[in-house]
């Protein structure tokens, strides 16, 4: 990949860049796109049901990376205005609706640092990401639920004016790195964690006109939400803790733990692909 900023050495760069795509791969095929300075990485999320309704639930910015790999993801972004945020919402409901998604999904942009209102598609995800859980804090809704019921074929009972976002959330992922060859990505042994308790917390958004079930309400403190179980109490082992969540997978105070760690296959990449929302290829990658 090469960069160019003069134009008058642009026609000197493509010689040396077909040259060496040649050289390569035997193929001296050149793809022009933009460069995006300071870029930031924010998605839209957006649910769509079989009935033609489509509403996004606001964004994620998830900048924050290490090599390539998302470490920090927050809702809603803190460089968006309301103008730009729905600006960037409708244009990921309308490609959904372009294609007749149904289900839930996320549109992914690249937004320049200095002019979020210029943003570029540059891709959209067909599922749950990991980070859905910051948009379910700040919604209240809970997507897997929903993405079940619009699979059975319900409709959506709410509108998009219907969707508001209370509070901020941050989703951060645990990356396991080897400090004596770089910082290396590296397996590890999960030894223990201690989990952040909040000395006072907001009530959760209540889900806009949506039926809920008591099953879906609980969370623990990671910000999880629970399914309780139906066994009674008093059927448990003595002194066996009470886990929730993923069987076999609770601490001993009962929290669901996880580790996650980037993974090495992306290095080398330079800047993003990306393309302008209104159509048009744009970007660098």
């Amino acid at each position: 990949m090469r960069l160019v900023r003069d134009l008058t050495v642009l026609e000197e760069e493509i010689a040396a860049a077909r040259r060496e795509a040649r050289a390569s791969f035997g193929d001296d095929t050149l793809l022009v796109e933009r460069w995006v300075d300071r870029p930031r990485h924010i998605e839209i999320q957006i649910l769509a049901d079989t009935h033609g309704n489509v509403v996004h639930l606001g964004e994620r910015e998830c900048s924050l990376q290490r090599r390539h790999q998302k470490v920090v993801e927050e809702a809603p972004s803190v460089l968006l205005d309301e103008a730009t945020r729905a600006a960037m919402g409708e244009a990921a409901v309308q490609a959904a609706r372009s294609c007749g998604y149904a289900g839930a999904g996320t549109v992914e942009f690249i937004v320049p640092g200095s002019d979020p209102s210029s943003y570029y598609f540059m891709e959209m995800n067909t599922r749950l990401q990991v980070e859905h859980p910051v948009t379910e804090l700040v919604t209240g809704l809970d997507l897997v639920e929903w993405q079940l019921r619009v699979a059975a074929g319900e409709r959506l009972p709410f509108a998009q004016d219907d969707i508001t976002l209370t509070g901020h959330a941050v989703e951060a992922r645990i990356c396991a790195e080897d400090p004596a060859k770089g910082f290396l990505p590296s397996g590890a042994r999960w030894s223990g964690c201690t989990n952040p308790r909040a000395t006072a917390s907001a009530p959760t958004p209540a889900s806009p006109k949506a039926p809920r079930s008591a099953a879906f309400t609980t969370r623990c403190s990671q910000g999880h939400r629970l399914r309780p179980r139906p066994r009674d109490r008093a059927q448990e082992a003595p002194g066996r803790p009470r886990g929730h969540g993923h069987p076999g997978r609770a601490d001993e105070r009962g929290l669901s733990t996880a580790a996650a760690g980037p993974s090495g296959g992306r290095g080398g990449r330079v800047g993003h692909r990306a393309r302008r929302a209104g159509g048009g290829r744009a970007g660098a990658r």
